[in-house]
């Protein structure tokens, strides 16, 4: 099952449990200091309050579709419109259920449809908020943020992948910036999925350009960052149709892997961002600017290689060629740098 899928699925199910508990909990709390009248059994009314709960993640799943969609239209749309639309639509699909279990003449009397569209406002707002926020900084960088990992600068190992558009600045004169900011956004989005279902992480946008970075763990043992970039190729190729419709040229890039140790920590105030320095990460950037003059479209450090020989699954069939020893612009020693023999 692809990383993303399973991630996907492990999130809703946990929505499930925790919207259903705070329903209930909500529900418990209504009952006890604010409905004062008799309005019928405090566990029924628990259950419809966890009912409720239910019915909020689940809705939010079945119409991925249309918040896919509204993530495309301004930031406010989601904030604001968002919850407005999915409180209406819980409350139709609460109140069609309700309307079955109960009598009519007893449907507003028992129904708590007022309170559960209240209750479902709230929650689809913080469920719109934090699913924005992450969106906006990252996962791993919102749960850095908010429980401190680096709050105090750390240092770690990580495979380090620059990505580039080949030929951006011709690009840009022959389609003009504007559309050219267009392509680079889907460029960027579609890339996006191999690099999660690989367990990959984009660390930064810079320009044409995207930085990603790999953390191992045993469950990632056959996810590689080679794994990620023949999945960005075999993603960018099925959309080749796309891009030569809707921009006249189809996007091609060059990438630079490198393995080493970066300092990791919290960065400024204001904009506040969890950086990566290091001169493992120059070193990435240097091997990816070298595919060009070397003629490869992937280029990969010797440290990188024999990293990876040693940790990943996926990586024990794959066949490298050494380039020879190459001399990067800013290191004092040439470095060993590979291509894969299918590349």
């Amino acid at each position: 099952m692809e990383n993303s899928k399973k991630d996907r699925i492990l999130s809703i199910a946990a929505m499930l449990f925790i919207c259903s508990f705070l329903g209930a909990l909500f529900a418990l709390f209504l009952r006890t200091f604010v409905i004062s009248e008799y309005r019928g059994p405090s566990v029924e009314f628990i259950i419809l309050g966890a009912l409720t709960g239910f019915i909020i993640p689940l809705s939010f799943h079945l119409l991925s579709p249309v918040i896919t969609a509204i993530k495309k239209m301004p930031l406010w749309v989601s904030f604001f419109i968002q919850p407005a639309f999915f409180s209406l639509i819980i409350g139709l699909e609460y109140g069609i259920i309700i309307f079955f279990t109960f009598r009519p003449e007893d449907f507003l009397k028992n129904s708590f449809l007022f309170e559960t569209i209240f209750f479902s406002l709230v929650i689809s707002f913080f469920v719109s908020f934090f699913d924005n926020l992450n969106r906006l900084v990252g996962k791993k960088v919102l749960r850095g943020l908010m429980i401190g990992t680096y709050h105090q600068p750390v240092q770690e190992e990580r495979y380090i992948m620059f990505l580039d558009i080949s030929g951006s600045t011709s690009i840009a004169e022959k389609i003009g910036d504007i559309r050219f900011h267009s392509l680079l956004n889907n460029f960027f989005s579609d890339i996006a999925k191999p690099v999660i279902d690989n367990y990959g992480d984009i660390y930064k946008y810079v320009g044409d350009e995207v930085i990603i970075t790999w953390q191992f763990s045993p469950k990632t043992r056959k996810f590689s960052p080679i794994d990620a970039y023949d999945a960005i190729c075999s993603e960018i190729k099925m959309k080749n149709d796309y891009y030569e419709k809707n921009f006249g040229i189809i996007p091609s890039f060059k990438a630079g892997l490198h393995y080493g140790k970066v300092v990791v920590g919290e960065m400024g105030s204001y904009k506040q961002e969890i950086a990566l320095l290091g001169d493992a990460m120059n070193t990435a950037s240097r091997i990816q600017s070298a595919c060009k003059p070397l003629d490869s479209n992937f280029l990969l450090s010797k440290d990188a290689v024999k990293k990876m020989m040693e940790q990943y699954i996926s990586v024990e069939n794959k066949s490298f060629k050494s380039v020879g020893e190459i001399e990067l612009r800013g290191k004092e020693r040439p470095i060993e740098l590979f291509t894969i023999r299918n590349d």
